[in-house]
């Protein structure tokens, strides 16, 4: 019995975690996955829909399911609330307002995120040169998406002013290899690397620059887009992922070291 109830839930966390790669064949994908029938894999559809985890629309010959939010938080925060006041830092903002947001997750979840937002925070609270920053959080069954949105003068633009590059496209090129920052006595640069590394989606959009990483592929991506103010940080994380921030640090710390050696 205990089985049946295991394999009950493999078949639910596949549902979860692949509705929005196949919206309209997932029941397929997953009996070919499990090798069981359509109509078993239609009850474990019907179980998430009524526990809200999922929504359907459409008939039955083209049904789509997709993820149901489960909350969506925002806050906007003032830099003059944390200016000069000891007892307000990021390390107090994600234990009072995010880590009741993010819920139960298993420890290494929580670890990524909280190292990621306090160090994705503390790089806005005191580098963005704006008077206002907002942190959003949409949670479903399956992952967690995390914005931080600032109105400064944007992190590519600011390094690139900083540092005497060409343009901004240069900055992101610095950043991502995560030795560039522009405050030494306080940060080594690779914060925003090792983040990159840890998330299924990463992305940063500032000024009129995208750089985005994806979870397992080597390349970075770095795109134009139409100018904005301020920075935007996006983060997206499966809710029961294996990976570790010791993992991520161990794998890059090795590989440079690697790279090094080799040069």
């Amino acid at each position: 019995m205990s089985g049946m109830r295991t394999r009950g839930k493999d078949v639910r966390r596949y549902i979860l975690d692949h509705i929005d790669e196949f919206p309209k064949d997932i029941s397929k994908k997953t009996a070919e996955k499990f090798r069981i029938t359509r109509q078993a894999v239609n009850k474990h559809l019907r179980r998430l829909t009524e526990e809200k985890a999922i929504t359907e629309s459409g008939e039955t010959r083209s049904r789509v399911y997709k993820l149901a939010p489960l909350s969506e938080w925002r806050k906007t925060y003032r830099y003059e609330e944390f200016r000069g006041s000891p007892a307000l830092g990021e390390d107090i903002v994600w234990r009072d307002d995010i880590l009741p947001v993010l819920g139960q997750v298993p420890d290494n979840v929580r670890n990524i995120w909280m190292h990621a937002f306090t160090e994705m925070f503390n790089n806005a609270l005191e580098h963005s040169g704006g008077d206002t920053f907002m942190v959003e959080i949409k949670k479903t069954a399956a992952t967690t998406e995390m914005f931080i949105a600032d109105n400064g003068v944007g992190i590519f633009r600011k390094i690139q002013k900083a540092l005497s590059l060409l343009d901004e496209r240069h900055a992101v090129l610095e950043l991502a290899k995560g030795k560039l920052t522009t405050d030494p006595s306080k940060h080594s640069g690779e914060g925003i690397f090792f983040a990159s590394r840890m998330f299924d989606e990463y992305a940063i959009l500032s000024g009129g620059v995208h750089f985005s990483h994806e979870f397992g592929k080597d390349e970075d991506w770095i795109l134009e887009k139409a100018p904005q103010d301020g920075t935007t940080v996006y983060m997206k994380l499966n809710n029961h992922t294996s990976r570790t921030t010791k993992k991520v640090f161990d794998q890059f710390s090795l590989s440079r070291r690697h790279n090094a050696c080799r040069y």
